[in-house]
């Protein structure tokens, strides 16, 4: 979810729009926070570990768990990620709403 919206929200893409870099600067922030509990980040240092602490081959019914669970992890993860930003999508929309009501009763008055 968060490389779907840094790809909509990239300021290559939308270049001069304000809220759409902020977008992609919290898609960004997002990736950096979760990237080392993605499968990619939790398979190389389990699978390393696991052999560094064994002198015999890997038992691959163990390794066959660790990666499905991994990859559950993964989608949980991944469903999270989506979650948080459309919390912040949302979030912006209503500042942005109530940016511009705050403007139209400024020109009321």
């Amino acid at each position: 979810a968060y490389r779907r919206e840094a790809l909509r929200h990239h300021p290559d893409k939308q270049r001069g729009d304000a809220s759409s870099a902020q977008r992609f600067q919290h898609a960004r922030e997002a990736y950096l926070v979760l990237e080392p509990y993605t499968v990619e980040g939790v398979a190389s240092d389990q699978l390393g570990e696991l052999i560094a602490n064994t002198n015999c081959t890997p038992d691959f019914t163990h390794l066959s768990r660790l990666f499905r669970e991994m990859d559950e992890m993964q989608t949980k993860i991944d469903t999270l990620k989506g979650n948080m930003i459309e919390v912040q999508m949302d979030a912006n929309r209503i500042g942005e709403a109530a940016e511009q009501t705050l403007q139209q009763h400024r020109e009321r008055l």
